[in-house]
């Protein structure tokens, strides 16, 4: 796959980041690659280099700390299994369609690949947060597939404008502890995040969510009130939809993500 989102290899910025960061050079990736082959069972060893690189990328090439958390994730998947169940393209489109999940063609100033959670376009009379959550495990199973992601990182925004009492509803423990452990156990770097326009009852949300966040993630969580200027910081304002203080047209944002999906092959079988 390559476009916009998902291209192959590194650019020379992106593989001078690598090295510095990951302690990463062609002959440190290969031998690792290898290494972590030789530890994986038959099934998980014929899992493509690109693949296999995300968890070394993650574990800044330890070999020892990607397998573990290859394993933890393959845990997760079979804890979870039906949340990747016949998990395609078509199914996903009408949480995208909706705008409550977005991903910016352009990186933040550090490389992250950045996604939105828009509240304000969430229905939920119309999509459950179970059919957020596998959006949101698609989007992040295909863009982790992008190397130049998987030296950046993520990092996520949230809009809280128009956070309802419905929406909280929603937020069952289970499903609550099954989101935070989720993307804790994906092999992506994680930026952190940072949500904006939050109402003083959010805060009820927040400490459910404190126990099921490493102390790491918990620090790069940051609440900016209505001081969207703070993301200007690392974002660039042309990229960001207005609710974040951008100039970016919103249906255009949501339009360039469809067409990628659209074009999105079948998910791998795990």
């Amino acid at each position: 796959m390559d476009s916009m989102f998902a291209r192959p290899g590194l650019s020379p910025t992106v593989a001078e980041k690598a090295r510095v960061e990951l302690n990463e050079t062609d002959q440190s990736r290969m031998t690792a690659l290898q290494e972590l082959r030789e530890r994986l069972p038959e099934r998980m060893a014929k899992k493509t280099d690109v693949e296999l690189k995300k968890f070394l990328r993650v574990a800044k090439l330890d070999v020892g700390k990607a397998h573990s958390r290859l394993v933890a994730y393959d845990k997760f998947r079979k804890e979870h299994s039906d949340m990747f169940e016949n998990l395609t393209a078509e199914e996903i489109l009408p949480v995208l369609e909706a705008g409550v999940l977005l991903v910016l063609k352009e990186r933040d100033t550090e490389g992250r690949r950045i996604f939105i959670f828009n509240y304000s376009r969430w229905d939920t009379s119309k999509i459950s947060l179970p059919d957020i959550q596998r959006a949101f495990l698609f989007l992040m199973e295909v863009l982790s597939l992008d190397e130049e992601t998987q030296v950046g990182g993520m990092y996520f925004l949230q809009n809280l404008a128009d956070y309802s009492f419905t929406h909280s509803y929603q937020f069952t423990p289970a499903l609550l502890r099954r989101a935070l452990v989720g993307v804790q156990t994906f092999p992506v770097r994680l930026g952190g995040g940072t949500f904006v326009n939050e109402p003083f009852y959010y805060s009820v949300l927040w400490k459910l969510c404190k126990p099921f966040m490493s102390e790491k993630l918990r620090d790069r969580t940051h609440f900016c009130g209505s001081n969207v200027a703070a993301i200007h910081e690392h974002v660039n304002p042309d990229a960001l939809p207005e609710y974040f203080g951008g100039k970016a047209n919103e249906e255009d944002i949501i339009q360039t993500l469809v067409e990628f999906v659209r074009s999105c092959p079948p998910l791998a079988a795990w």
